[in-house]
C-alpha cells in the first residue's frame, strides 16, 4: 500500500463498522505484514481465511508469511490449499466451457471467407 499511514485507521475503521467484512482484514493483514508486524499480520489473515475459506489470496498470504517467519510446516500447509483451490477452479472453468451449450449456427473459419480479387 502506498500510504499505509492512511490506510491504517480507515481500515480499522471499517473493521468496526462490519467485522465481518473479509477484504478490510485481508488488506489490514497484508499492511501488518509490510510493516513487519507479523503476529498482528498473521491474526488478521487468520481472520480472513474464516470469513472466505475458499479465497485463494488469503491462503497464499498466510502461506508467504508463515514462509517469512519460518514456520514451514505451516506454509506448505498454506500452499497446498492454495494449489487445490486453484485446481478447484480451473476444474470449474473447464466444466462449465465444457458443458456450455454449443452454438446452433456454425462459426465461420478464416477458409470459409472468400478471397479476395
Amino acid at each position: 500500500m502506498n500510504h499505509p499511514e492512511v490506510a491504517l485507521p480507515l481500515i480499522k475503521k471499517a473493521i468496526r463498522i462490519n467485522p465481518g467484512m473479509q477484504l478490510a482484514h485481508l488488506d489490514l493483514g497484508i499492511l501488518y505484514a509490510d510493516s513487519g508486524r507479523r503476529e498482528d499480520a498473521l491474526r488478521e489473515l487468520k481472520v480472513a481465511a474464516r470469513i472466505s475459506p475458499d479465497d485463494v489470496n488469503v491462503h497464499w498470504r498466510l502461506a508467504r508469511l508463515y514462509q517469512a517467519m519460518g514456520r514451514k510446516n505451516e506454509a506448505t500447509l498454506e500452499f497446498n490449499k492454495t494449489k487445490n483451490l486453484t485446481k478447484a477452479a480451473d476444474d470449474s472453468v473447464f466444466t462449465k466451457i465444457h458443458n456450455a451449450p454449443t452454438k446452433s449456427k456454425p462459426t465461420v473459419g478464416a477458409a470459409d471467407i472468400p478471397a479476395s480479387k
